[in-house]
């Protein structure tokens, strides 16, 4: 082994466990490799550094699941080395989100942002990219220096970041708007403890046309000084809806247990009525029953579905300590607001008691005629499929029934297990009297029940769902005992199950 490697093209590649405690022990391997690159020993020490936050950067938007891969790919070249590092985890694109402010870091002593601020300082060049097979990429690159031996302007190390401190104080809620963007976005940064369902909140200029547009109505709370430390909103997902998701409800870990959840609850439930907005969804995870608790006793929620596998793997729950081996089920809650005539529904009379138990227990009144039908229409069926493929799930939409609704559904199950989405609901239309029949083909394609649910036009739905991956029940977490009924019905459909 020589000093240098300037002979010839290296390439090292290694793997280690993506815990924060391995970083050093790749760091040392990437320290040498820098070195008998023909670095001086400041450039080796920073770009060992630069190493280990982007090791820890990435590990900090990963899914901390227990079996979790960070790879690690070192080449060097007659210019210098380019140390690239891999890790599957939050489906986000670093440029857009917020970047690090020294200004904040002195009032609000807020981090957003520093991992990247300080590789990039510490590297010549660094990429951060989305890789198709849902890992995130960091690249970064160091020049070597130059002969004439002049000292480069030294970059600051990184700083390890301690558990956050509890804070105590006082705070007020109030409605946000579009200049809340950024303190929306770096609150969200600073608070998740899962993945989410949907990446848009993590991006300021989203966030501020979601609110501009009315697509969000947001609710922040704020300390005496003008900090956000908490956020919530309701959601349309299509123009005109009269159903909307409760979501994206955050609060700084540093102010938990201060009553945050329980006073913006209060304040959006009736932004939301004034708009006339008929009913609330919310999704909550079930990796743990915070949030199941606090749409319950905050909120007046309550259960009607169980989508298993709904949302990529979580990362490691902080309070808890605890972590979900695999995909991870989401309850979905609803809860009515208005109090209009609903016209009859159909359902399979396999699920019809089960039906009527969530129907009482989200306190409404269907009139359920059963199964009417026995044919389908002639014509050709006109269904809405979407996919979300960084977080493995697609959704398939009955709008209207016709001879080829089998030929349809199989066809597009098809397409979204070959693309190799973990899941895969489908909505059937409650008010149909073709849906009893349909809902029996789709059975035998091996779709379950998952639930019931008002769509986004206020009709109802029965909820099937196509597992493509392991359900793992054992790390299914319920709040109420409700829950545990519906998700052993769940359990019970379930054709992996028999």
């Amino acid at each position: 082994m020589t000093d240098h490697m300037t002979h010839r093209d290296a390439q090292v590649s290694c793997a280690m466990p993506a815990s924060v405690n391995w970083a050093a022990v790749c760091g040392a391997a990437v320290e040498e490799f820098a070195r008998m690159a023909g670095f001086a020993v400041d450039d080796v020490r920073r770009i060992s550094l630069a190493f280990e936050e982007a090791a820890c950067h990435a590990i900090d938007l990963g899914y901390g699941t227990d079996n979790s891969i960070l790879q690690v790919e070192m080449v060097q070249s007659a210019i210098g080395i380019q140390i690239a590092i891999r890790l599957k985890g939050l489906p986000l694109d670093d440029n857009s989100l917020p970047q690090f402010d020294p200004e904040r870091l002195l009032k609000e002593d807020d981090l957003t942002g520093l991992s990247s601020h300080l590789i990039r300082k510490m590297m010549d060049r660094t990429t951060f990219a989305l890789r198709e097979n849902g890992e995130r990429e960091i690249t970064m690159f160091k020049s070597l220096p130059h002969a004439d031996g002049v000292e480069r302007e030294k970059a600051p190390g990184p700083e390890r970041r301690e558990a956050a401190r509890r804070i105590r104080t006082a705070h007020a809620v109030r409605l946000a708007g579009p200049d809340d963007a950024e303190s929306i976005s770096r609150l969200v940064l600073r608070a998740h403890g899962t993945v989410l369902f949907n990446e848009q909140i993590y991006y300021p200029a989203r966030v501020r046309e979601m609110l501009e547009q009315g697509e969000m109505q947001s609710v922040v709370a704020e300390t005496p000084s003008g900090e956000v430390i908490g956020h919530a909103a309701s959601v349309k997902n299509s123009q005109g809806a009269i159903v909307e998701e409760l979501t994206f409800l955050f609060v700084d870990p540093r102010f938990n247990g201060q009553g945050c959840t329980r006073d913006m609850a209060s304040l959006i439930l009736p932004a939301v009525m004034e708009r006339g907005v008929w009913a609330m969804r919310a999704l909550t995870v079930t990796s743990h029953v915070h949030a199941q608790r606090s749409v319950h006793e905050f909120l007046s929620m309550r259960e009607c579905a169980l989508l298993l596998a709904a949302s990529p793997a979580a990362k490691v729950w902080q309070k808890t300590g605890a972590s979900a081996p695999g995909r991870i089920a989401n309850m979905i809650f609803v809860r009515y607001l208005k109090s209009i005539e609903r016209p009859p529904i159909y359902v399979p009379e396999r699920h019809r008691a089960m039906i009527e138990r969530i129907a009482e227990h989200i306190g409404i009144t269907f009139d359920i005629v059963g199964e009417a039908a026995r044919g389908l229409p002639y014509g050709n069926s006109l269904i809405e499929s979407v996919s979300y493929f960084k977080e493995g799930w697609g959704l398939i939409t009955i709008e209207c029934y016709g001879a080829d609704i089998g030929v349809q559904i199989a066809s597009q199950l098809h397409h979204f297990c070959a693309d190799g989405l973990a899941i895969i609901n489908l909505l059937l239309p409650l008010g149909d009297p073709c849906t009893p029949a349909v809902c029996g083909e789709c059975e035998r394609m091996n779709f379950f029940f998952a639930g019931i649910a008002p769509v986004d036009n206020g009709t109802e739905a029965l909820i099937m769902q196509y597992v493509n991956c392991d359900a793992d029940y054992g790390s299914i977490k319920v709040f109420s005992t409700f829950g545990k009924t519906l998700l052993e019905y769940v359990r019970s459909c379930d054709p992996s199950e028999a």
